[in-house]
């Protein structure tokens, strides 16, 4: 490769790079925090756009340790009930904090802490949580995300169980397949009900880099000829 080649192939480069940096992508996995189910997530979209919801069994008392969702399983590891808002569970809170505020919700059944598991790993997972105490008391839960006993990162809310349902919800930026979502765990002082699970998908930042790559090739092979530095 000539000198003028290697200066336009390196600026080039550095240029896509840069996209990648502007949307928010890095090299090492990390949880990033989505704040609303309207907010926007990293690579696609709104947080309901590029998720998929699990449907809650269909009535009210129903006790499950699994749900599904085409291809995809979440297992519980302790039972969870089915229960209403505002039928059988006292509130929820309101757009834009939640989805709605009358979603049916997977109570824990007493358990403070619980560990949910995902049979195909997502690059995004979250889910509404409110606790079980009905007053304004605020009680902290600790939401970690791991692939299988590695950590990507954990998301702490102090949460009211008055009307205060907060969205937990995590997207994998700068992974790879190997280390996406498989495991989350809860971990509060007070039981509590979740809405709303949601997981999806989203492109690869190690697909993307390789895609702008392979079109700083083949600029490369068209320009190298014609250019002779870098253009401003």
């Amino acid at each position: 490769m000539g000198n003028k080649a290697v200066i336009i192939f390196r600026c080039w480069t550095l240029a896509g790079l840069a996209v990648l940096i502007g949307h928010g992508y890095s090299f090492g996995a990390t949880i990033t925090p989505i704040a609303t189910p309207g907010a926007p997530t990293v690579c696609c979209g709104s947080y309901t756009e590029s998720t998929n919801v699990f449907a809650l069994p269909t009535t009210d008392g129903d006790l499950f340790t699994t749900l599904t969702n085409g291809s995809e399983v979440l297992t519980f590891s302790t039972e969870f009930m089915r229960l209403m808002v505002p039928v059988s569970w006292a509130s929820w809170s309101s757009p834009p904090q939640s989805e709605t505020a009358t979603p049916a919700v997977a109570w824990s059944n007493w358990q403070v802490g619980v560990t949910l598991t995902l049979r195909a790993p997502a690059a995004i997972f979250g889910f509404e949580l409110e606790p079980d105490d009905t007053s304004s008391t605020l009680h902290a839960y600790t939401v970690a995300f791991l692939h299988g006993s590695t950590p990507l990162g954990s998301i702490v809310f102090p949460v009211s169980g008055d009307a205060g349902a907060l969205l937990f919800a995590g997207e994998v930026v700068g992974s790879s397949n190997p280390n996406l979502i498989d495991t989350v765990t809860i971990a509060g002082n007070n039981d509590f009900a979740l809405a709303n699970i949601r997981y999806g998908d989203v492109p690869e930042p190690a697909s993307l880099l390789l895609t702008i790559v392979g079109g700083l090739m083949i600029v490369w092979r068209r320009i190298s000829t014609n250019r002779s530095g870098c253009r401003r």
